[in-house]
């Protein structure tokens, strides 16, 4: 995995002046985002995040734009893949809808290929018309790793339960029906009461490559602060991990979340989970979110890679 600029310079931002313009078709914005890297990524799941400043009041939306060359990304060639609002809802906002302004949008994972090698840049405009972009990056996906543990695909490992009640197996996934007179709440669905033995991770030396994975799809409204949940031994505090935040679109199908298990902080302390933490169990799964009245949400195929 790595990833490098492709550009270097002291022009507007602090990026070459050619870079910035290059594809870029409007006038200079008044948002100005840089310093776009890799959060962290799985074979099929990059975490891109940068940094932005400006006026939030005028950002219209942000693109990321991705391809296999440099050029095609340059100019927004055919090959290029543009991911903005309609694909990654929270790439239409400053900050997270519900978060009260204090969580930026500064993150937002796309889909990948194992072992592919990708360039990417983000550009954002403003509702003036102006657009600015950071400097070109390219990266190299890492491979799938051999080893998985299969913790739910469409029936409960023995022993295993659903919470809340409402959370049924379908025989096609986890089922949830929202019924929230506020229109959307916020729930967390997990599943619990395994005793997953995650030693073998251990073994092999391999917690640095280990990742969470589970299909999760819901309806009518973007969950766009959600949190993937995992408890080792119990839930008490101790025990308790998480990831936040990431969006999860609305009317769009499976989407295929992958969380490495080294991003996974102690809940009540922000310690990041260590690798000794592995010779506890697997209590629970689970991922909240903000789900809407009348929704349906769906999580299948929860397995850990490693």
């Amino acid at each position: 995995m790595w990833l490098v600029g492709l550009a270097a310079g002291c022009g507007r931002f602090g990026f070459d002046e050619r870079d910035v313009d290059a594809g870029v078709d409007g006038p200079p914005g008044v948002i100005a985002p840089a310093q776009l890297s890799i959060e962290w990524a799985t074979p099929d799941r990059t975490m891109w995040q940068w940094d932005w400043s400006g006026d939030p009041a005028m950002l219209d939306h942000f693109e990321l734009v991705t391809g296999p060359t440099e050029e095609a990304v340059r100019f927004r060639g055919a090959a290029a893949t543009i991911h903005g609002p309609a694909q990654r809802p929270e790439l239409g906002f400053p900050t997270l809808p519900g978060s009260n302004g204090t969580d930026r949008v500064v993150h937002t994972p796309i889909e990948s290929l194992p072992g592919a090698t990708v360039f990417a840049r983000l550009v954002a405009f403003d509702r003036s018309g102006g657009e600015s972009a950071t400097e070109i990056v390219t990266f190299t996906s890492p491979p799938v790793p051999p080893h998985t543990i299969l913790l739910f695909d469409d029936q409960f490992a023995t022993g295993a339960y659903a919470l809340p009640p409402e959370l049924i197996a379908s025989g096609s996934g986890l089922a949830f029906s929202q019924t929230c007179p506020g229109g959307v709440c916020f729930e967390n669905l997990r599943v619990q009461g395994y005793a997953v033995d995650l030693t073998d991770i251990v073994t092999q030396n391999a917690f640095a490559t280990a990742y969470l994975e589970m299909l999760v799809s819901t309806e009518i409204t973007p969950s766009y602060w959600s949190q993937i949940r995992m408890c080792l031994q119990d839930c008490e505090g101790a025990n308790r991990y998480k990831y936040d935040w990431i969006t999860v679109a609305a009317d769009a199908g499976y989407m295929r979340i992958e969380v490495p298990l080294r991003v996974l902080t102690n809940e009540p302390t922000g310690v990041a989970l260590d690798m000794a933490e592995l010779t506890k169990p697997l209590f629970e799964w689970g991922i909240g979110g903000s789900w809407a009245n009348g929704s349906t949400t769906r999580v299948d195929e929860v397995r850990i890679r490693y």
